[in-house]
């Protein structure tokens, strides 16, 4: 079981390595001290040729249930195994409002879909530079649902912060115990990512 679960938004598919911030994400995700994680929406928003695509098959995906958008040819999300109930409705119609049509709508529905798989399969974090979806975090802390919207330069800090400094997984849900499970030699890795990252 991995510390934290990250869903990367499609904004933040580092595939030409210009943000420092994922970089060093993606270093923790490779030594196993986090997850990485893409909604199965991801695959519908991006060029299947695009280097961005071929960097999100590096992750693994996760899914919910299968959507159809009128006019598109392929669903917009794929069925996987949550844990949670979807907020779908929820989410669309307090983030986006209900007067959109056409394009608009079709990526409002996106954004809402990577938000809704992210918290019904128990993530921690969802890694955006959109700013509009950093209202959906007290949207959902509303309905008991935890997950933190961040940059990816929040999410770093947020990773890097000792276990003791923190106030629990960004919702308030670590525990004692899940911090005393915490390895010897996965702190000496944290530590040595950290020196790592901070170097560049």
């Amino acid at each position: 079981m991995y510390p934290h679960r990250l869903v990367v938004d499609a904004n933040c598919i580092n595939a030409k390595g210009k943000l420092p911030a994922m970089a060093c994400l993606e270093e923790y995700h490779h030594a196993g001290a986090l997850e990485l994680i893409v909604t199965s929406t991801l695959p519908v928003e991006l060029d299947k040729g695009s280097i961005q695509a071929r960097k999100a098959r590096l992750y693994q995906s996760v899914g919910a249930y299968p959507l159809f958008f009128p006019g598109e040819r392929e669903a917009q999300s794929r069925v996987g195994a949550p844990v949670r109930s979807s907020l779908l409705h929820l989410l669309h119609t307090e983030l986006f409002g209900r007067n959109l049509k056409g394009k608009a709508l079709l990526r409002a529905v996106r954004d809402c879909l990577h938000l809704d798989q992210a918290q019904m399969n128990g993530a921690d974090i969802f890694v955006t530079n959109d700013k509009r979806l950093h209202a959906a975090e007290p949207l959902l802390e509303k309905h008991s649902v935890h997950l933190a919207v961040y940059t990816p330069e929040e999410a770093l800090a947020y990773v890097r912060l000792p276990a003791d400094n923190r106030r629990g997984q960004p919702g308030g849900r670590e525990s004692a115990s899940q911090r005393s499970r915490t390895s010897d030699s996965r702190v000496k890795l944290l530590r040595w990512l950290l020196i790592h990252c901070s170097a560049r």
